[in-house]
């Protein structure tokens, strides 16, 4: 895997998937490090399908404090105040995905059609770019999306 192209899978709860898918939100808030190199996810939503839904073209990683983040990325957060508190209430550090835009599959994937080995993650697991590009053509995407979405 090239520096550049950093590749993880994520679970996520459907609604924020939703979110993601409508716009309203452009930023994922963890509390994991993650590799400041991170240049895609892919979206696994656990749960009810449990099965990767679409990919992520990530922006930036950004860190700080709860707080500092914020302040600074609410208004991309689609989420309310006090959801984000509740999150990080022990945590002392917040970590921000700043997504360019995100991309729904045709089909939902399942983990086990990309690697039989391959289960949901606890925070996340690092992809191969083989294995990337695997589930892309499993869920009818041909190929990367490269569109960037520079509004941020």
């Amino acid at each position: 895997m090239s520096e550049k192209t950093k590749i993880i899978l994520m679970s996520f709860l459907h609604e924020y998937i939703d979110l993601f898918q409508r716009g309203k939100k452009k930023i994922e808030f963890r509390k994991v490090i993650l590799p400041e190199n991170l240049r895609y996810i892919l979206v696994y939503q656990c749960v009810t399908l449990k099965k990767a839904v679409g990919y992520m073209d990530v922006k930036k990683v950004v860190s700080g404090t709860p707080n500092e983040i914020w302040v600074q990325y609410h208004h991309l957060s689609g989420i309310h105040r006090n959801v984000y508190d509740e999150y990080y209430a022990d945590s002392k550090k917040a970590v921000g995905i700043i997504i360019n835009r995100y991309f729904p599959f045709e089909k939902p994937v399942a983990l086990s059609d990309i690697d039989e080995h391959l289960n949901a993650p606890q925070s996340f697991c690092y992809l191969s770019e083989h294995m990337f590009a695997k589930t892309l053509a499993l869920s009818s995407k041909t190929e990367f999306d490269n569109t960037v979405d520079n509004q941020y």
